[in-house]
């Protein structure tokens, strides 16, 4: 048996004038768009999936107010020392309790003169404890990454499309 196998590599003065005109043409800045973009689809699909939003009638300014993991979604982009953009999303800290189920369980009030306060449809609600029913899972990041990747592995290939056209040329 005879296999034959070639491999045609442009000569370095080429290969370098084209990486250099893809540089001077924006291949960076081309990059962070193009990441910006599928963060954003990304992040309104989180808002769509995500569960909980703030009952109108409450209010409280507080850090974490109970209600708002949908209101607080956000994108945090982080670039590394070499260069490397990446994108975090970010909500409140009692998230993980909506995408893991919890059990039954009581919430006992502070001991303080403080009972337990909240509001629904504009009402204001007081207890010294209350028995809370528990969750069910709810995995709206994988719900939301399942509508959209599609479209996201799009943007990624159109825009790869484009760069390549720009050093084969």
């Amino acid at each position: 048996m005879f296999t034959f196998s070639m491999t045609i590599t442009p000569d370095l003065a080429t290969k370098a004038q084209k990486m250099r005109r893809l540089q001077e043409g924006g291949i960076y800045e081309s990059t962070a768009r193009i990441g910006q973009r599928c963060a954003d689809i990304y992040l309104q699909a989180l808002k769509v999936e995500a569960p909980v939003s703030k009952d109108e009638g409450d209010p409280r300014p507080r850090k974490y107010p109970h209600g708002t993991l949908r209101d607080r979604l956000r994108k945090v982009q982080k670039t590394s020392a070499s260069g490397y953009v990446s994108f975090e999303f970010r909500t409140v800290p009692y998230a993980v309790y909506v995408i893991n189920d919890t059990r039954p369980h009581r919430i006992p009030g502070s001991p303080l003169p403080y009972p337990l306060k909240w509001y629904k449809g504009g009402q204001m609600y007081l207890a010294h404890a209350v028995n809370h029913p528990g969750t069910k899972a709810n995995h709206f990041a994988e719900k939301a990454w399942a509508k959209v990747h599609g479209q996201i592995e799009g943007e990624i290939k159109r825009a790869g499309r484009r760069l390549l056209s720009q050093v084969l040329t």
